[in-house]
């Protein structure tokens, strides 16, 4: 006998919703940035600290080395989160 089928609303919220937090990456794979991790990290860097100053951040750090270096590079404006993770770019794989 099969279950009688259930609906299910999913809703993406706008861009402007208010949310919990701001999730990101941490520039990790040297590969992925033809060998240099200092620029994108800076960049990285400047971003969190922007975005920290009125939301929560929830930075992805992949390995000691990324954390260690997210650490010392954000003192403190974001929360670091250990994780395996492909590329920085959250948008298509993250969580909404």
């Amino acid at each position: 006998m099969h279950e009688p089928l259930t609906r299910h609303t999913i809703s993406v919220p706008p861009e402007w919703a208010p949310q919990k937090a701001i999730w990101t990456a941490w520039p990790a794979n040297a590969d992925e940035w033809n060998g240099d991790l200092d620029s994108p990290r800076r960049d990285v860097a400047a971003l969190v600290r922007a975005l920290g100053q009125s939301n929560h951040v929830r930075l992805l750090v992949g390995g000691t080395e990324a954390e260690a270096s997210a650490r010392a590079a954000l003192n403190g404006a974001a929360e670091l989160i250990p994780a395996r993770y492909g590329d920085i770019w959250l948008r298509d794989t993250g969580p909404i």
